[in-house]
């Protein structure tokens, strides 16, 4: 099974934040991506124009456009329960994970919510000639993914620049295993 990665963006890095879109997905199934809006949920008032200029979504863009944190975790429905979820940030995507579910009124699933770094030492480190070497070719690695997906701070990408990355992964230890 491929892994699976997410990505927030949120209103802004505040403890009061809350998150404004989602994406997940893997190389085998895709990606799927979503506003979300603030609309009716009590709390959800913290904005950060600051925050605004790097993801480039406005408020009266999510209200016109986002689902309801219920709608959200509709479409999430059973896809990330009891797996393991790779991200470049888990302890805000954690926290905004759980602030989608509290703002729906709803308990979380448990997922096991991994950074991408554990994924990429486990695939490339071994196939290095040592851990250092692994871990530089980990930032080469980040640097390719980049270029391919430029695009940054809107969570489809994100999960986009993730997935790149897992597959330059896999490509690095396939070409180690040949040698």
């Amino acid at each position: 099974m491929e892994p699976l990665f997410i990505d927030f963006e949120a209103s802004s890095l505040s403890f009061e934040s809350y998150p404004i879109e989602i994406a997940w997905g893997s190389a085998d199934v895709g990606i799927e991506s979503f506003l979300i809006s603030p609309e009716d949920v009590l709390g959800w008032s913290d904005w950060s124009l600051h925050s605004q200029r790097i993801h480039g979504l406005k408020k009266k863009d999510l209200l016109a456009n986002g689902l309801s944190p219920v709608d959200v975790i509709a479409k999430v429905g059973e896809k990330l329960e009891g797996r393991d979820v790779y991200s470049d940030n888990p302890d805000f995507d954690g926290m905004w994970f759980n602030k989608l579910y509290s703002g729906a009124g709803i308990k979380p699933p448990m997922i096991n919510l991994l950074h991408i770094d554990s994924l990429l030492i486990e695939t490339v480190c071994p196939f290095a000639s040592n851990w250092l070497e692994g871990l530089e070719e980990i930032l080469h690695l980040k640097v390719s993914a980049r270029k391919k997906v430029a695009i940054q701070h809107r969570a489809y990408y994100d999960v986009m620049y993730l997935i790149e990355l897992w597959k330059l992964a896999l490509s690095f230890r396939e070409r180690g295993r040949a040698q």
